[in-house]
């Protein structure tokens, strides 16, 4: 049934298929990793992309955390004199 939806493939024979496979298998191997070419990794260091040119660290801007609570239930902490904030003085 499958090779009625593959009739355009050249059909192979178990040798032809196993040394595709091992073929395959070695390229794989041979890349030990690298996700990217050499001529994408030197494409990618010329448009500024590749890892070693990034800035070492990136600063964090002060970022106000958000109240936990609503106005109202502020509100309605500083008329019962409960406000957390207030509570050292």
């Amino acid at each position: 049934m499958l090779e009625r939806f593959l009739w355009w493939r050249k059909k192979m024979s178990p040798q032809e298929r196993a040394a595709e496979i091992i073929a395959k298998y070695h390229t794989k191997q041979s890349r030990k990793g690298e996700i990217f070419t050499k001529r994408e990794e030197e494409k990618r260091i010329a448009l500024g992309l590749h890892p070693t040119l990034r800035p070492e660290s990136h600063s964090v801007s002060e970022v106000k955390a958000k109240d936990p609570l609503t106005e109202r239930q502020r509100a309605f902490l500083d008329e019962l004199g409960l406000n957390p904030k207030q509570k050292g003085n």
